[in-house]
C-alpha cells in the first residue's frame, strides 16, 4: 500500500469500542515475547536477525508502553497509540519480510487455543494478552509491567475476565501443543512443555487463577 488511512471518528463510534482497543494493546505487548523468542533462535539455530530492525522495534516497543501508561486519559489517546503500534510493527515487518517481527510462542499459543476453543468470542488480542504473560514467564522475563500495561487498559489477564468462560483445561492443553502450531523456534523449543510444566506455568502466572 501507499497509504494506510485511520479515521478516529469513525472509529469513535464503535460500540464496544474499549475492549476492541484493550485487545489491540494486548496485541502490541505480544512484540515484547515475539521480539525475545527471535533473538533466541538468531543465537540457537542460527536464524537470520536483522539487529536494526530489532533495535527499532524494541525501542519503539518501549516508547509505545510508556505512553500506553501516561497518556491515555481518553480514548482518542488509546486509539492513536494503538495505531502507531500496529503501523509501524507493518512497516518493520514489510521491510524484513518475515513474521517474525510481529510473531512469536505467543501468537502461536494464542493460535493453539483459538484451534480448542473456536466458538468463543475472545479477540485475538485478548488471547495474545494472556500468551504474552504466559510466554515471559517462560522466558524468564517479568510479568509485572505487562500485567499493569493490560490492567491499566482493561485487557484480560487471566480467563476469569475474559468475556466467554475458557476452562482451565483448554489453556494447559493450547500450553502444550503451541509448538506446533509454525516450524519456527521459540522458547517453546522443538518437544513443547509438559502437561504439570503447563499447569504451573499457568497457575504462578495468574492466568489460571
Amino acid at each position: 500500500p501507499i497509504a494506510v488511512l485511520a479515521d478516529i471518528e469513525k472509529i469513535l463510534l464503535h460500540p464496544d469500542l474499549p475492549r476492541y482497543i484493550a485487545a489491540g494493546v494486548g496485541d502490541t505487548v505480544g512484540k515484547i515475547t515475539a521480539l525475545w523468542d527471535w533473538k533466541l533462535a538468531w543465537r540457537l539455530k542460527s536464524e537470520k536477525y536483522s539487529r536494526f530492525v530489532g533495535g527499532v522495534l524494541e525501542n519503539v516497543d518501549m516508547l509505545l508502553q510508556n505512553q500506553i501508561k501516561s497518556d491515555t486519559q481518553s480514548l482518542t489517546d488509546a486509539i492513536q497509540i494503538a495505531l502507531k503500534a500496529q503501523l509501524i510493527s507493518g512497516v518493520l515487518m514489510g521491510t524484513y519480510n518475515h513474521l517474525r517481527i510481529g510473531y512469536g510462542s505467543e501468537h502461536m499459543f494464542s493460535a493453539a487455543m483459538d484451534s480448542l476453543a473456536p466458538d468463543t468470542d475472545i479477540l485475538h488480542g485478548e488471547r495474545i494478552a494472556l500468551g504474552t504473560i504466559l510466554m515471559a514467564a517462560l522466558q524468564g522475563q517479568s510479568i509485572e509491567p505487562i500485567k499493569r500495561i493490560l490492567e491499566h487498559v482493561g485487557c484480560p489477564t487471566s480467563i476469569d475476565e475474559l468475556y466467554d468462560e475458557v476452562k482451565p483445561e483448554i489453556i494447559v492443553k493450547a500450553l502444550q501443543i503451541s509448538h506446533k502450531v509454525r516450524a519456527m523456534y521459540t522458547i517453546l523449543g522443538e518437544e513443547g512443555i509438559s502437561e504439570e510444566a503447563a499447569w504451573n506455568l499457568a497457575q504462578t502466572t495468574g492466568v489460571i487463577p
